[in-house]
């Protein structure tokens, strides 16, 4: 085996280190952000549920109604804070996505010169 094929393994092993590193880094930001996308789904569904007990009976305790709308207000606060959390997981992502890419690129390209050098030895 020639010194340049000996090379060339040696990066394919660098290139899939980090190929695999990328990915799980890419893997756990699309868990985290599944995650925020399912707090403001569990979010939207509790306000929903808690403005259709103030909207369906009018006969509703007062303190029932003071307490859901304190509710109310702090699940507009949270929301936007969820918000702000899954914009910045998004990010994130997107960085994670492009570092991803390239490793992949990287890693393809090897497997590619590997194949066509292992290829040319056989003729």
């Amino acid at each position: 085996m020639s010194r340049q094929h000996e090379q060339l393994k040696r990066m394919k092993r660098v290139t899939d280190a980090a190929w695999l590193s990328a990915s799980q880094k890419l893997r756990q930001k699309a868990g985290l952000e599944r995650d925020a996308v399912q707090k403001l789904t569990d979010l939207s569904v509790a306000r929903n549920e808690r403005i259709q007990l103030l909207s369906g009976d009018s006969s509703t305790d007062h303190a029932l109604m003071v307490t859901t709308a304190r509710w109310l207000r702090w699940s507009q606060v949270e929301k936007a804070r969820l918000n702000s959390e899954l914009a910045k997981i998004r990010a994130q992502l997107a960085a994670e996505q492009a570092s991803a890419r390239v490793a992949f690129g990287r890693n393809n390209a090897l497997d590619r010169l590997l194949l066509n050098m292992k290829a040319g030895t056989r003729r």
